[in-house]
């Protein structure tokens, strides 16, 4: 049915057209997308960004940009990075856009320091979409399970996945790969710093056997298959 009510606006200007092309302003028109936090008049953490007035979008990626170069090391900028990370929904939004900004302010930017520090920053952020992208679920939704020994969780982990077998037989208690193992011990809270390919890492390399107490083996042991297995 055809509706006659309706009334078009354009937004085309002549006089921004004019600038755009004679001047180079860009066109500003998007509203911004807030991957860092930002407060107006007063900061309450020295992470956030802070503006007199609401920011224009140019304004406002220019400054995340300002912060993160002012740092005077890449492991600060990362700090902010992760800060940043943590309060922002969107995880994979918030990768993409320092995924294909970083480069670009790395390009133009005519300060050494920063460059450093883009680049550091880029490589935090590439090691965080590899992440994502292996196990999104997890990543994405923790279960936070409190543990306060990260070394006992380690050790009783590696232990279960790699020395309980049936002593009738080569099945083992509890399979895993090594990304499996890494998963079930970046639910808890003691390893929530960690990265996923740290803990990969670790997973693979630590020499369970003797790693616990002898008598705790046996119980466990015991536990699955009601003796101890050789």
């Amino acid at each position: 049915m055809e509706n006659n009510n309706i009334i078009y606006v354009s937004k085309y200007s002549v006089w921004k057209r004019i600038l755009q092309v004679f001047f180079g302003v860009k066109n500003d028109d998007l509203p911004l997308t807030p991957y860092f936090k930002y407060e107006l008049r007063v900061r309450h953490h020295q992470n956030n960004l802070c503006f007199d007035k609401e920011p224009s979008r140019l304004l406002y990626e220019n400054s995340i940009f300002g912060l993160l170069s002012n740092f005077n090391s890449i492991t600060g900028a990362i700090s902010c990075l992760k800060y940043h990370f943590a309060l922002y929904d969107a995880k994979h939004e918030y990768l993409d856009f320092f995924r294909y900004e970083l480069p670009a302010r790395i390009k133009s930017s005519s300060s050494k320091s920063s460059k450093i520090i883009f680049e550091g920053c880029l490589d935090w952020v590439t090691e965080q979409i590899r992440e994502y992208h292996m196990e999104p679920i997890y990543l994405g939704s923790r279960a936070e399970l409190q543990g306060t020994d990260p070394e006992k969780i380690m050790r009783l982990f590696t232990f279960l996945f790699n020395d309980i077998s049936d002593p009738n037989g080569s099945e083992v208690a509890m399979k895993g790969t090594n990304l499996g193992g890494a998963i079930v011990l970046y639910q808890f809270s003691c390893f929530k710093d960690v990265a996923l390919s740290t803990l990969q890492k670790d997973f693979a390399t630590m020499k369970s056997k003797n790693n616990i107490p002898p008598k705790l083996q046996h119980e466990l042991r015991t536990f699955f298959y009601g003796q101890a297995d050789k």
